[in-house]
């Protein structure tokens, strides 16, 4: 037995259905919630010449809302630290310098 659930290919909602919209030529397959097929199927019932049924469900937000401003307790504010900048840069060594090295490290044995 298979089952096969389609789900919105925005926000993986479920349920979905199918709609595969040409334009020019070039086909688009879609699987949309009810949120999302809302558009497209608004124009197809305007087509039709069919009166639009009101919203059931609040419309799509068109960015996330934003994260609470974050707080301290009264007494426990510190200063941030310090932020570092730069640094300590790698030594570039050459192939004749690091052989030298290994020379004066054999010499010292």
């Amino acid at each position: 037995m298979r089952i096969e659930i389609v789900a919105c290919d925005i926000d993986e909602e479920t349920p979905a259905k199918s709609y595969a919209i040409t334009i020019d030529g070039e086909t688009h397959e879609l699987d949309l919630c009810r949120t999302h097929a809302r558009p497209i199927e608004e124009l197809i019932t305007a087509a039709k010449g069919e009166a639009i049924q009101p919203p059931t469900s609040p419309p799509m937000q068109s960015a996330p809302p934003s994260p609470p401003e974050r707080t301290t307790a009264v007494g426990t504010e510190e200063e941030p630290a310090a932020r570092r900048r730069g640094g300590r840069r790698p030594r570039i060594t050459s192939m004749a310098e690091v052989e030298a090295a290994k020379a004066a490290y054999r010499a010292q044995d």
